[in-house]
């Protein structure tokens, strides 16, 4: 057989080289899809093995380039192996492809450099070849899957075929032992360039149509999922086509919301059904699609067979489908939404006027109670004045001190509704805000007042008015007779008073450092008119009083706050 072996090597390379540049730009546009970069290395490897097949008429690069050619042949049907395993995402056993290279390079390298054998070489290199071949369509029949079934069995057939010929060969070498010389055209060796030539070539058409099957499984699978969701999704869906607003399919969503049938839909214009309340959401939804490329809840009317009109929230996004601008519409209705909406805000309105309405009641309540206060200050007042007239006129010591007595607890309740009058509420007036003005202006009447040292610890805490007027009058007679009885024959003396909370509960102390009470008088069966006032006091607020008589008295009121 003439046919010049030097020539097909480097046609051999060529075609690997140009196969090379095909994988490679399958790389690029499927990136996803794993092992595609293996088969690129294994058409590299192939083309640089075949390139440096016509050095070895070069003494001096004759054993490099034999080993070149055999690291980079048996390398490249190693990554050809590799790269079909991942694309199936099979993961390789690294222990025993490493002790069969190691083996096939020492072997390659012994036949090489110790004992220059081409027959040697020759059958190595055919039955790892062989073996890689025998592998790689074992892997193709066994693991490969539905969607790329054919190619995998297309290719399958081809590396089969491609390892009964390296046992041949091998065969036939052992058998009929080669010439010194690799390039002599023998019809095996021949045979074997021309082959691996045609193999490559069905490779390469086997890679690519593996390729595309799973391409196509995918798109089938993801159209699938799409025609899945958005036939199964409640909210209504339609795709048309954006030049002309022509419907293309709707969903059982849309059928259901509007009453309509299918055939009353899909063929039609958008602008052409009738559920459109108002025809120019339809040209402000085309607006924003032609401008942004999508609309993102839009809130638009329709109106179903019946009538009745509907809320709905319109998104909408331009797809290609088949080449062709497409246009997919979702409206999720919110009728109910926006009834419950409307409710609320019906509600809040009606919450606010009656809350207007509230305060005004309590501005003119407001009103009405400052002026009552008022009024019975000024009343009181004019008592109070009535009172001082008619003292002016009495001579008795005892009537007189009656009737500066009086003055004094109506002082007390002046005060009081002073403060309520000063109040936001009149309800509630801060304990100290009313006691430690009160203690001052009582103990202010008596001429003894310099001498006297009044400490004051009140805390702020909020106490009801009934209380206060009642509490007021108790603290008013304590501290009266304090200053008027205490300190007799005494050039001074202290009064304390007190006030605290804790929790419901709130105390009162008032004591003092003067001669003290009589064991004999008693809060409750005094003679006296303040001290049976007090009594009644304590009782009519629920609380309780104690009296202590050592160093002075002091006196312990307690009651609920």
């Amino acid at each position: 057989m003439n046919i010049d072996i030097r020539t097909l090597s480097i046609v051999l390379s060529i075609t690997a080289a140009l196969q090379t540049s095909v994988i490679f730009m399958q790389y690029l546009t499927n990136k996803t899809y794993k092992g595609i970069g293996w088969w690129l290395a294994g058409y590299f490897f192939m083309a640089i093995s075949s390139a440096f097949i016509p050095l070895r008429e070069i003494a001096v690069l004759e054993k490099p380039s034999i080993m070149i050619t055999n690291i980079f042949q048996i390398a490249g049907a190693a990554a050809l192996y590799t790269g079909i395993n991942a694309f199936f995402n099979k993961k390789i056993k690294c222990l025993l492809p490493v002790l069969f290279s190691i083996a096939y390079i020492t072997i390659a390298s012994y036949y090489t450099f110790a004992d220059n054998n081409l027959t040697a070489r020759i059958i190595n290199n055919s039955i790892a070849l062989a073996a890689v071949s025998f592998l790689i369509s074992h892997t193709l029949i066994v693991d490969k899957d539905r969607s790329i079934s054919i190619s995998a069995l297309f290719l399958s057939s081809v590396f089969l075929i491609q390892g009964i010929m390296f046992v041949t060969r091998a065969a036939v070498s052992i058998i009929l032992p080669e010439s010194d010389n690799f390039f002599a055209p023998t019809f095996i060796q021949v045979s074997v360039f021309i082959v691996s030539l045609i193999n490559i070539n069905l490779w390469m058409t086997g890679f690519i149509i593996m390729i595309n099957q799973r391409l196509n499984s995918e798109n089938i699978e993801s159209q699938e999922h799409f025609e899945l969701i958005f036939n199964t999704s409640p909210d209504a869906a339609i795709i048309s086509r954006l030049d002309d607003g022509l419907i293309i399919s709707v969903n059982d969503g849309f059928l259901s919301l509007s009453g309509l049938d299918r055939d009353d839909v899909v063929g039609k214009k958008a602008s052409e059904i009738s559920i459109w309340t108002n025809p120019s959401d339809i040209t402000k939804i085309t607006d924003g699609l032609r401008t942004k490329g999508i609309t993102e809840n839009t809130e638009v009317d329709f109106k179903d067979t019946g009538g009745d009109i509907l809320s709905g929230l319109v998104s909408a996004k331009i797809i290609t489908l088949h080449g062709i601008p497409h246009v997919i519409s979702v409206a999720r209705d919110i009728t109910l939404r926006k009834k419950i909406e409307d409710k609320l805000i019906r509600a809040i309105d009606e919450a606010l006027r009656q809350k207007e309405n509230a305060e005004k009641a309590n501005r003119e309540k407001e009103l009405l109670l400052r002026e009552v206060h008022h009024r019975i200050k000024n009343n009181m007042n004019t008592i109070v004045g009535l009172l001082s007239i008619q003292t002016d006129t009495v001579k008795e010591p005892s009537a007189i001190a009656a009737l500066e007595d009086t003055m004094s607890r109506i002082r007390s309740m002046m005060m009081l509704y002073d403060k309520l009058y000063q109040s936001k509420g009149f309800i509630e007036i801060s304990i100290r805000e009313y006691l430690s003005p009160l203690v001052d202006e009582i103990a202010g009447i008596f001429p003894n007042r310099r001498s006297t040292i009044i400490n004051k610890s009140i805390e702020d805490f909020p106490v009801n008015a009934e209380t206060l007027f009642s509490l007021g009058i108790i603290v008013n007679e304590l501290i009266t007779n304090m200053m008027k009885y205490a300190f007799s024959g005494r050039d001074s003396g202290i009064i304390e008073l007190t006030a605290s909370s804790s929790g419901t509960r709130a105390s009162v102390i008032i004591k003092d450092n003067g001669i003290g009470l009589p064991d004999s008088i008693d809060i409750y069966n005094s003679k006296g008119f303040g001290l049976q006032l007090v009594g009644m006091l304590v009782q009519q607020i629920k609380g309780s009083i104690n009296i202590e008589r050592n160093n002075g008295t002091k006196f312990t009121i307690e009651f609920d706050i």
